[in-house]
């Protein structure tokens, strides 16, 4: 039996908060794919190897973690990969609220079990979108991501990718 479970998300970017959960499910659980889907109705701030890359550069060193990617559906890549659980971090209420649903959704039509995990003190003010914003804005993004993250988008920024 397949003993690895699985966290998600867009990681546009990856934040110190993503790393933070990555890092506790990889304590506990003894195998972690971390996994980018790709949802090609969805507006990125980067581009799908842009994500990719400063997601392998975060995740880099983590003991018993891969990264990879998909443009499928959860359940889809879980049952093709053997995996029967899914760790989500939980920033809010609001975000319980709708991890509550996609964990009822996982369960329903892939039986996956879904694990919260609770963030960290300030990191529950880190997410994806408040980067995005104060990046646009050329505003300082160190504390909220990891410092090769902030590499990767300074050089994206310099350069102009797109």
């Amino acid at each position: 039996m397949n003993n690895e479970v699985m966290i998600t998300g867009s990681f546009d970017p990856v934040t110190l908060g993503h790393v933070d959960i990555i890092k506790r499910a990889a304590a506990i659980f003894e195998k972690v794919a971390v996994v980018m889907f790709i949802n090609e109705n969805k507006d990125y701030m980067f581009t799908k190897e842009q994500r990719l890359e400063m997601l392998k550069a975060a995740c880099q060193g983590i003991f018993g973690v891969r990264v990879d990617a998909s443009d499928g559906l959860v359940v889809d890549y879980a049952k093709s990969h053997g995996i029967k659980c899914v760790v989500r971090g939980i920033r809010n209420n609001e975000d319980l609220d709708y991890e509550t649903k996609m964990a009822e959704y996982n369960k329903e039509k892939g039986g996956i079990e879904t694990v919260f995990l609770v963030a960290e003190g300030e990191l529950s003010l880190c997410s994806s979108t408040r980067v995005r914003q104060i990046a646009l804005q050329n505003g300082g993004i160190n504390d909220l991501v990891p410092v090769e993250v902030a590499g990767i988008i300074e050089k994206i920024k310099n350069t102009g990718d797109k």
